[in-house]
């Protein structure tokens, strides 16, 4: 069955089976409604500005859209390779058709047959499903199943408006709303700060999409990120070896020590490319898996930057590199997928996380505010 081509230029990734739909938006103050194409009022989704309490859950919300996914034909089979993520169709009960993500697996190549001059692909591809009932697993499938997913390049100004009036109630309700700029705008907004910083160690925003990427500029020294809720005993060498084998990118890892109360610890992700450092990132940030421990602990990004600086200069004295090999279990990570138990344990514990992040940020902005309140009473 072939995919229907819908007046809709937008599709949705419904929130009650992570299946994608072409939708029409519906825009009303505060308020944005989601009406599915061809199916009553009864399914439309409405959210509104107060849904969010986090930029991050806002950032997950806005990548439920995209542009509509394009149906690929049989002659087109040659663009689908393995390691690209499609959107499939399937059939997970009553014979209700639904459209998943879904991973390439394997591409097993056959000669196209022809009839009345039409070309007829007879190639198999198997699709890791990340999505719906099937979430895990590995199917066949052939060219008439799958859709070629069309980069997100422009936000639907719709959605874009909604994003920016729930990004400004939730800086609202944070004690210092200067300080969320510096986590990450929606929309590549340079932000204007007044810490001074050496030209080596340049903070650049990644703002809440992957629309907001393209602002990132030249300059010296290597490119990292920052993850936190690593396991004490984790080897910069595992994180290098894990990251190769997801991404194909070669990089460095660096893990810094922690506080003996602490039960986890930080580390950094270095490539010497801001595109390899893009890759690194999507990986690490799609809302569709989480990377555990072997404890079953989530990584967390809490910071939405990338950051460019000299390592060695700066903080290679802090930390063990992934060249250093360090005593100590070997931390195992592994992917797993939305849909299951595992997934959702973890991001409880990474939700947790994120509560216990943002209350020690504020903390530290009430410590940074009493200390200059000192400061100030002594020099007057």
């Amino acid at each position: 069955m072939r995919r229907r081509m819908e007046p809709s230029s937008l599709e949705f990734r419904a929130t009650v089976d992570d299946a994608w739909y072409d939708v029409r938006l519906y825009l009303l103050k505060d308020s944005l409604t989601v009406k599915f194409i061809h199916f009553s009022d009864a399914y439309n989704e409405t959210f509104t500005s107060n849904c969010f309490i986090t930029l991050q859950e806002l950032h997950h919300f806005a990548k439920r859209f995209r542009p509509h996914s394009v149906q690929l034909q049989d002659p087109d089979c040659s663009k689908v390779v393995e390691g690209i993520t499609v959107c499939a169709s399937c059939f997970p009960k009553n014979d209700d058709l639904r459209f998943f993500d879904a991973v390439v697996h394997s591409v097993k190549r056959e000669k196209h047959s022809f009839s009345n001059e039409e070309e007829k692909c007879q190639c198999t591809f198997g699709l890791h499903w990340q999505h719906g009932e099937n979430v895990g697993a590995i199917t066949s499938a052939s060219i008439e199943n799958l859709c070629l997913i069309v980069p997100n390049t422009q936000i639907d100004p719709k959605v874009a408006t909604f994003l920016r009036i729930s990004k400004q109630k939730i800086e609202r309700t944070m004690p210092n709303p200067s300080s969320i700029e510096s986590e990450g705008l929606l929309f590549g907004i340079s932000n204007s700060n007044s810490i001074e910083r050496k030209t080596t160690d340049q903070d650049t925003d990644l703002g809440g999409g992957i629309w907001s990427m393209n602002i990132i500029h030249e300059n010296q020294g290597h490119h990292f990120i920052l993850v936190e809720a690593l396991e004490k005993d984790l080897r910069p060498s595992t994180i290098v070896e894990f990251i190769q084998k997801q991404t194909s990118i070669l990089s460095k890892a660096y893990v810094y020590p922690s506080l003996l109360s602490e039960s986890y610890t930080r580390g950094i992700i270095v490539v010497n490319c801001k595109e390899k450092l893009k890759k690194i990132y999507k990986f690490l940030d799609n809302p569709d898996h989480i990377i555990i421990s072997y404890r079953g602990r989530p990584w967390v990004i809490t910071e939405t930057k990338f950051r460019r600086g000299i390592i060695e200069s700066t903080i290679g004295g802090f930390m063990s590199k992934s060249s250093n090999r360090i005593a100590g279990t070997c931390g195992e990570l592994k992917v797993i997928y939305s849909g299951t138990e595992e997934y959702r344990m973890a991001k409880c514990l990474q939700n947790l996380y994120t509560d216990f992040a943002n209350h020690q940020r504020r903390l530290h902005q009430k410590l940074d505010l009493e200390e200059k309140r000192i400061l100030r009473r002594n020099i007057d």
